[in-house]
């Protein structure tokens, strides 16, 4: 069994915050350790003030990993060309989530914050034994994208197990530190 429970193409706004609900169901449910977020910049995903998982990531009382692209390595400038925008605007984003995460640190909120530099293939959500899965696809911001939604098997051996390494592949990401300080300077 793979353990696809779901996809779902998000062709308009109802729909797309049909696919949000139930991923915010799904990670609030009691029992819930943790929350995953893998994105390339994180800002339309948990840091703007209108983000769907603003509320959640602020509120979240178990362990978050968040992995965004580097905003000083180069492939954030591949993603950003991809979808048309300027490279400036897209690395402003990332720091923008950047300072986000700062901010819930400060007031101890338990955030493990990872920087990648490598073209984005996929945008994941985890919690608990669900994952949403969406494709960053070249020329298509990703929330064009459909989502697909998996759970863990038994074995081990379907497509759940196989997206949750991409969390924890150490050597295409590093942890930042210390991050608390900002981002005035290289983290």
């Amino acid at each position: 069994a793979v353990g696809l429970f779901g996809f779902r193409r998000v062709k308009d706004a109802a729909a797309r915050m049909d696919s949000w609900r139930e991923f915010l169901q799904r990670a609030s449910a009691p029992g819930n350790k943790h929350v995953w977020i893998l994105a390339a910049n994180g800002w339309d995903t948990f840091a703007d003030e209108e983000a769907p998982l603003r509320e959640l990531v602020a509120t979240f009382k178990g362990h978050i990993r968040i992995m965004l692209l580097d905003p000083f390595g180069e492939k954030y400038k591949t993603r950003a060309d991809s979808i048309g925008a300027k490279q400036d605007y897209f690395a402003s984003l990332i720091h923008n989530s950047i300072e986000f995460c700062n901010g819930l640190k400060a007031v101890e909120q338990n955030i493990e914050l990872r920087l990648y530099d490598r073209v984005p293939g996929w945008k994941m959500l985890l919690c608990g034994n669900s994952l949403w899965l969406q494709h960053y696809q070249k020329n298509k911001h990703v929330q064009q994208m459909p989502v697909n939604t998996f759970y863990s098997t038994e074995d081990k051996d379907g497509m759940y197990d196989a997206f949750v390494q991409e969390f924890n592949r150490g050597g295409v990401s590093r942890l930042v530190e210390n991050w608390r300080n900002g981002v005035s300077s290289r983290l």
